[in-house]
């Protein structure tokens, strides 16, 4: 294949190959060199851009960490009034079928709970342990027909770590369609035997608000922002408060739930298209509230200076191309008439005219000074 270019590079007029040579010459330096001014300022802005928001999703989580914590404090605190106020009737057992505190009946006596919500703000319950179930048998929890929700259950993870396991549960949970932080805190009788499970609840926004507020005012580029997932792909902040309690089932998310056990103390990346649309995910998990935190990303917001340069080195190619061909052209021309001058005098010598030869010498000079 090559020879067969060199053949026909060969075959061309002198002027024809100047003209090549000279764009040659032009056109593969600058070319070079603007493939690697480009590949190096998109590298360095990629970078640039990992390790911002690398930071700022790791940022996220430590504060998630901290705003977890102040919340135990306070369901703690909360939790420690609640147990003391029942531990001071006596331990707690079941007789007759209910719960008690002493001689204190729980079931459906609610002056220590109400008085925890007077007190704290706090939702507080006591479940009693029947059969395989924990069901609410006291409480401050007002239903959505304006009455204690007596009579309902915890949910099953609940049960398998309070009831099951023995552990105290932390975590966020849905009361009467408002979101609260809440603790969950096994109830043993004098033999250490599980009966039942102290709650109380702590309002979200008051532990978390300025968490939520952060994630949802935060702005990455001209199209970028934060929000958070649980572990079923349940959108929990976002900010597009319509966007909230809405579940997207998309494949970058689910690849997000799959792989959030890797990401417990570092930060992933995911390249996706949506809306066709390219973005770009940096996502972390926080295991104790089951938050996968995310920035959003548009990688088009960033690159404008690399479009930049990419038009440039594409102006400065043009131009090159453009005064490589002047040059080529204007002086080619006159290169190639010398030469063919010098090479049909040497043909004469060689033939034994040398009687053309100041024919052709003067040929040669009157054609300089024409083009001097």
């Amino acid at each position: 294949m090559m020879d067969k270019y060199i053949e026909k590079f060969n075959s061309q007029k002198i002027g024809t190959k100047i003209l090549i040579i000279c764009l040659i010459l032009v056109i593969i330096p600058t070319l070079v060199l603007g493939i690697v001014a480009y590949i190096t300022a998109s590298t360095a802005i990629n970078d640039q851009l990992d390790s911002r928001l690398t930071t700022q999703v790791n940022d996220m989580r430590a504060m998630t960490s901290n705003s977890y914590d102040l919340s135990k404090d306070r369901l703690n605190g909360d939790l420690n009034l609640l147990r003391g106020r029942f531990v001071a009737y006596g331990t707690p057992s079941i007789s007759g079928g209910k719960i008690t505190y002493g001689d204190q009946v729980v079931n459906d006596n609610f002056a220590v709970v109400d008085s925890i919500e007077a007190d704290m703000g706090s939702k507080a319950t006591v479940f009693q342990k029947i059969d395989n179930k924990a069901v609410r048998v006291s409480t401050n929890v007002i239903g959505a027909d304006g009455k204690r929700a007596i009579g309902t259950s915890v949910s099953d993870a609940v049960y398998e770590a309070v009831i099951n396991k023995g552990q105290t549960y932390y975590g966020t949970a849905d009361v009467v369609g408002k979101k609260y932080a809440v603790v969950y805190e096994p109830i043993k009788n004098s033999a250490g035997d599980i009966i039942g499970i102290l709650f109380v609840g702590v309002p979200e926004d008051e532990v978390y608000g300025p968490l939520k507020k952060e994630i949802t005012t935060t702005k990455i580029g001209e199209n970028g922002y934060l929000y958070v997932i649980n572990g079923k792909g349940d959108i929990l902040i976002h900010p597009d408060p319509s966007m909230v309690g809405t579940n997207p089932d998309a494949p970058f998310a689910k690849e997000e739930i799959a792989n959030k056990d890797k990401v417990t103390a570092s930060v992933a990346k995911l390249d996706y298209n949506w809306g066709g649309k390219d973005a770009r995910a940096y996502y972390t998990y926080f295991p104790a509230t089951d938050w996968i935190i995310i920035a959003r990303v548009v990688p088009s917001d960033f690159s404008g200076p690399v479009d930049m340069l990419r038009n440039a080195i594409i102006l400065i190619l043009v131009i090159s191309i453009g005064i490589g061909a002047f040059v080529a052209i204007r002086f080619g021309k006159s290169i190639a008439q010398r030469m063919e001058n010098l090479v049909n005098l040497g043909r004469r010598v060689k033939d034994g005219d040398l009687a053309g030869t100041a024919k052709d010498l003067g040929t040669r000079s009157q054609d300089s000074k024409i083009t001097d």
